[in-house]
């Protein structure tokens, strides 16, 4: 697993669903969600397409819609703890996501519905 990780429980049957929990080493958590959770949650890599299509169409300079495409208020709770689940098993290497789903959301306080992640594991 991850080095920043350590496993609390494990419960694998063969018959029922396996799973396990981790918890972060003391003072990583932090690190981890600067470094790795905030730059998913605020999706640098969209919102830059968002800002170069906005000035291709437009004409305008770039900094017009730095302010519009890059104002995160807040997050909401089940967004982060999403993300933070995301991360951890990409990170790990034992799942891909190639769509992040936040990139559907019209209203930045509502979830989406249906499936909340969707990847796949290698």
């Amino acid at each position: 697993m991850l080095d920043f990780l350590i496993e609390e429980y494990r419960c694998a049957n063969s018959d029922k669903v396996s799973y396990c929990g981790y918890s972060f080493i003391e003072g990583s958590f932090k690190n981890y969600l600067v470094k790795r959770i905030k730059p998913k949650l605020d999706d640098e890599n969209w919102t830059q397409e968002l800002i170069n299509m906005a000035v291709e169409m437009t004409g305008f300079s770039a900094e017009n819609f730095e302010e519009i495409f890059r104002n995160k208020e807040n997050y909401s709770c089940w967004r982060i703890g999403e993300v933070v689940a995301e991360c951890i098993l990409e990170d790990s290497g034992k799942a891909r996501f190639y769509y992040d789903s936040c990139r559907d959301l019209k209203n930045p306080y509502a979830n989406n519905t249906g499936a909340d992640i969707v990847g796949f594991v290698t």
